[in-house]
């Protein structure tokens, strides 16, 4: 059951609008086609988890502040025993794993997205806490680009690739138990403690002069 429907984020929405009456620079042009990109690598997540046929509570967009920390969950799937915490990554190209971290070809770092999304879990998990919850969070990091590679990856099966995804969802729809949806009253307090109202700090910046 979707309880919260995907939609394009803050920066998104923003950027998006700002191309169609001004010039953005060069690297305005770069966040804008990430964002692009991100929302589209989502969206066939969302495809993918949709046809999975899994009997539990789907959140997706989830913008939320724990102890004055901002942070953004894709996707969040509820079982009546487990929340499993998606971070949907749609990177393309070759990347190497190493001493913790994720480099391109070129040597350039990237965050780590796997410790990236344990620390959404932390802040989760201290939310339910605060809320009078306490449920187990699992945590997958998916890289939905098939055009994604990544050596020197040893197993983690906090990782998912695009073509894992399929059969993933289909052993988690057979194993799961028939669902009460007990946690649904949870579901919906996440829902209503999303923050629609969050501004990120490095949006352009423009006067009502710049736009067309």
């Amino acid at each position: 059951m979707i309880l919260k429907e995907r939609s394009k984020s803050i920066s998104h929405r923003i950027l998006e609008a700002l191309n169609n009456r001004m010039t953005l620079s060069g690297g305005e042009l770069v966040q804008y086609a990430n964002q692009i990109k991100g929302f589209e690598g989502e969206k066939m997540f969302d495809h993918i988890l949709n046809e999975s046929g899994i009997d539990a509570l789907f959140i997706n967009d989830l913008l939320l502040i724990t102890r004055d920390t901002f942070y953004q969950i894709d996707s969040l799937v509820i079982t009546d025993e487990k929340i499993y915490l998606y971070e949907v990554k749609n990177f393309s190209g070759t990347f190497v794993y190493k001493d913790n971290g994720l480099y391109s070809t070129s040597g350039h770092a990237i965050q780590d997205p796997v410790a990236q999304a344990e620390r959404k879990r932390s802040y989760l998990y201290n939310l339910l806490i605060q809320l009078g919850y306490s449920i187990d969070i699992e945590v997958h990091v998916v890289f939905i680009n098939p055009e994604c590679y990544i050596y020197d990856l040893s197993k983690k099966d906090t990782i998912l690739f695009a073509g894992q995804l399929a059969g993933y969802f289909k052993d988690l729809a057979d194993t799961l138990p028939k669902q009460s949806n007990k946690n649904l009253a949870l579901a919906k307090q996440l829902i209503a403690r999303h923050n629609s109202m969050y501004r990120p700090t490095n949006l352009p910046a423009y006067s009502f002069d710049q736009l067309r």
